[in-house]
């Protein structure tokens, strides 16, 4: 674990946050008094909020420089939308104390790096409590047998509190093990968390495209693109990818209906490719099939292989056939999209598991 100062006039994000939560309750003047101003009940819709806010405006464009003048870790990506955590006082009468875990547990990679960054000053049993990397190892090693509440006193023994005030901020593995106490100093905590990928990394269930932009990549909202009323559109499946083989039809089908409610679009007739064909089937939909518009799974519903997936998307540009990519939220229409998409795909090739699998990606034992 590392800490890391900032200057908050060059990196105003508490400021921003500040700014978010006035937009709904203007009486809050001060982050950790904003518990005698919310109702209890609406915190963690509060905080939903806040995200939204901060993705909508220059948060991440500033985050971002942050990230790229104080971390040397090479060539990363970035979750596209961090995790807004607001930790009142006494949030144990309510049942929201997060449990001790890890973000192996979870599913994360152990190729993921965690930032964690708190709006206001965070201190004993308001903070994150975080157990030591060593301590963290020699827990996961013991507690494979152990029952919830054996595990989570286990490690109330061994964390302590991240003393930090705003223009500090953590940088933690996925193997160490972190939690909550009951907040009894009387402040509210506000932290934004944000993981990281590197190059090469373990991102486990975590997609590049889905769950990652690359740094400085900012336009991180979903773009609509019209679908006129008489344009020809379908659902494209298949089942060939090796990260979509085992989602079937049902669950691709929920996410493209998922994404059609957000964009506004009516759900289209499906279809898909038979299983072995190499997406024969989608190669002639995109020459022959008379359509404008393909909606697909996710940018892994590609083929895997290289010629072939280049070949498949460099004829869809050509033609104008735009592919959209409801896990993602991507629509290839343009030569710029598709080196975005060649280079998510290709940012790693660790898909193994941290729980059941060793990665290349887990930290030395002795560091």
């Amino acid at each position: 674990m590392r800490q890391y100062h900032y200057d908050v006039k060059q990196y105003p994000l508490a400021g921003i946050a500040l700014k978010s939560v006035q937009k709904y309750y203007p009486d809050v003047k001060d982050l950790s008094l904003l518990h005698e101003h919310v109702p209890t009940k609406k915190i963690g819709e509060l905080a939903k909020i806040i995200g939204k806010d901060l993705a909508d405006g220059c948060f991440y464009v500033i985050f971002d420089e942050l990230i790229k003048d104080h971390i040397s870790l090479g060539e990363i990506l970035v979750q596209r939308f961090g995790n807004i955590r607001i930790n009142i006082p006494n949030q144990d009468k309510d049942g929201t104390v997060l449990p001790f875990h890890q973000g192996q547990w979870v599913g994360n990679g152990l190729g993921l790096r965690t930032v964690w960054l708190p709006f206001t000053d965070a201190y004993d049993s308001n903070s994150l409590q975080i157990v030591n990397l060593m301590d963290s190892r020699a827990i996961t090693d013991a507690c494979k047998e152990w029952d919830y509440l054996r595990l989570q006193e286990e490690c109330k023994k061994s964390c302590e509190p991240v003393n930090l005030k705003n223009g500090q901020f953590i940088l933690f593995t996925q193997e160490h093990i972190h939690g909550a106490a009951p907040n009894r100093t009387g402040k509210t905590r506000m932290s934004v968390d944000v993981r990281l990928l590197l190059k090469d990394g373990q991102p486990h269930r975590k997609w590049p495209g889905a769950y990652f932009r690359k740094l400085g990549d900012t336009d991180i909202h979903s773009r609509k693109v019209e679908i006129k009323e008489d344009d020809n559109v379908v659902m494209y499946a298949e089942y060939e990818g090796f990260k979509t083989r085992y989602i079937d039809l049902h669950f691709q089908t929920l996410t493209v209906k998922d994404y059609c409610n957000r964009m506004g679009y009516t759900f289209p007739h499906q279809t898909g490719d038979n299983e072995g064909r190499r997406h024969t089937y989608l190669e002639y939909l995109i020459q022959e099939g008379n359509l404008n518009h393909i909606m697909m799974f996710s940018i892994f519903s590609l083929p895997d292989d290289y010629a072939r997936r280049v070949y498949i998307m460099r004829l869809a540009v050509a033609l104008k056939v735009k592919l959209h990519f409801a896990n993602e939220e991507f629509v290839l229409d343009s030569w710029e999209m598709l080196d975005k998409i060649e280079y998510l795909r290709n940012f790693t090739t660790d898909w193994s598991n941290p729980v059941y699998e060793s990665s290349n990606m887990a930290l030395a034992r002795n560091e």
